[in-house]
């Protein structure tokens, strides 16, 4: 096994998931996302995005640990050895993304951790980093 797996989980995420699926997607081999019952456009914004590296699953989910079900089958689907979580309101820039991709070149690395910021409603906004 070689290569990177990204995995995404949704639920009405229709305003950014576009942008969160193309920041990663030319640097992933297989992109896991299951939706977990949007109600919105979500469904419909994946499935535009004409590429073999998605796999989209459906699973209903109600509680957290059914959350955990979800992401477990998603490890158990993935034939990389680098996963790459990503949110659905996650967009990475391109440097970023090239960046975390060639990082998983070293043999020495077990992991990434990226700084980020949680926009708040639009591009303009954002949390300080001492909220999370």
């Amino acid at each position: 096994m070689s290569g990177i797996s990204a995995h995404m989980i949704v639920k009405n995420e229709d305003r950014w998931v576009w942008f969160a699926i193309t920041s990663v997607l030319p640097y992933v081999d297989e992109f896991l996302i299951t939706d977990t019952g949007s109600t919105d456009h979500t469904l419909d914004i994946i499935k535009s995005i004409n590429s073999p590296k998605i796999k989209l699953s459906l699973t209903k989910v109600s509680t957290s640990a059914e959350v955990t079900k979800a992401r477990q089958s998603q490890l158990e689907q993935t034939t990389s050895d680098w996963i790459w979580i990503v949110d659905a309101d996650e967009i990475y820039p391109d440097s970023l993304a090239k960046e975390c991709s060639m990082a998983t070149k070293n043999a020495e690395l077990e992991g990434i951790l990226v700084r980020r910021y949680d926009l708040l409603g639009d591009i303009y906004h954002r949390q300080t980093e001492d909220v999370g």
